[in-house]
């Protein structure tokens, strides 16, 4: 039975979900292989949007009980408190182009209390309990979240580049696997897919042209410069978490520069979300920490010379708050 109602959301709580969010989906999106979606090697992944129950969310204990002479609540000996997860999901399309009106149930429950150093996306932001558009392959047998394969939650608009670049990686899979031939042809083919109107398609070649430490600060300057909102976000997030010391501090300085040179709060905020991202979802790795808080540090800082009015900003309030960077502190 359910002892703990799932409670309704204040506002506060509902900036905290939405920021959670846009992290996760950050991460999801940056870290995305097609492959990982594969059935002996055919595309099988499945985006869909995801409707958690009402119950989604709320404590359980398995065999729990109510005397109704008393009101007593009665709990079987050892029985431990669990996280329901519940709702239904619905296509959006697949890989197969076929049913786009499938739909879907999930039911399963977790232990609240689990041993793990290191947080997974899923314990911070969960669709299945609050919402959103997902990438997921269908796995047979398989129960719990373990029935959806990998997933990977995305911004619900990013959702309409996934087909397109799903056959588009494809048909450049030599471009994208990770030993494949990376000569001037293909940093040139790479280089060029920048310019794709397909966000996705972007972030995974700027993501290939870190990884053969083909992206110079230059590059990463302009394509920075270039973008917004979200694919901006995506760009932040992955030079900031790139471990190969040869590129760290340069790639901290393109974004420094990006800042300095940023005119209003709408070209900086973005910045604050990928670095908080990688921050949140790395927080284990004190050099991407490092690296998040010297460029959410930096924000506060030109969103001070600006003059820009920070209590207009709350979810950046709640960045600088959960990376320790609190707005006050803007001389740090």
């Amino acid at each position: 039975m359910t002892i703990s109602d799932k409670p309704s959301i204040t506002p506060q709580q509902q900036i905290e979900y939405d920021l959670l969010h846009d992290a996760r989906a950050v991460h999801d999106t940056a870290s995305l292989h097609f492959a990982d979606f594969e059935t002996g090697q055919v595309p099988s992944w499945v985006l869909a949007t995801v409707t958690p129950g009402p119950n989604s969310g709320s404590a359980t204990v398995p065999g729990a009980s109510i005397k109704a002479e008393t009101g007593e609540l009665v709990v079987p000996q050892g029985a431990k408190a669990v996280l329901l997860k519940e709702g239904t999901w619905k296509t959006s399309v697949s890989a197969s182009g076929h049913g786009r009106l499938a739909t879907g149930t999930y039911s399963w429950s977790e232990p609240l209390e689990q041993d793990k150093r290191i947080l997974p996306p899923e314990d911070f932001y969960s669709p299945f309990v609050h919402g959103g558009t997902i990438l997921f392959q269908p796995t047979p047998g398989k129960s719990g979240i373990d029935q959806f394969g990998p997933v990977h939650l995305l911004f619900q608009e990013w959702g309409q580049y996934v087909a397109a670049a799903s056959v588009f990686v494809k048909n450049h899979q030599q471009l994208f696997e990770a030993d494949s031939k990376t000569g001037p042809a293909e940093t040139n083919q790479l280089t060029a897919m920048l310019s794709n109107e397909n966000k996705l398609i972007v972030t995974l070649a700027f993501r290939r042209l870190i990884e053969i430490e083909r992206i110079t600060p230059d590059l990463a300057a302009k394509q920075l410069a270039n973008t917004k909102e979200h694919l901006r976000a995506i760009l932040t997030y992955m030079m900031i978490t790139d471990q190969k010391p040869s590129t760290d501090e340069p790639f901290v300085q393109v974004i420094s520069s990006c800042l300095n040179s940023a005119t209003n709060v709408d070209t900086i905020r973005p910045i604050a979300h990928g670095a908080f991202s990688a921050g949140l979802l790395h927080s284990a790795d004190d050099g991407i920490l490092s690296r998040s808080k010297t460029v959410l540090k930096q924000t506060k800082r030109r969103l001070k010379e600006l003059g820009t009015p920070i209590e207009k900003e709350p979810h950046l309030i709640l960045i600088f708050k959960m990376m320790d960077t609190d707005q006050r502190n803007t001389e740090q």
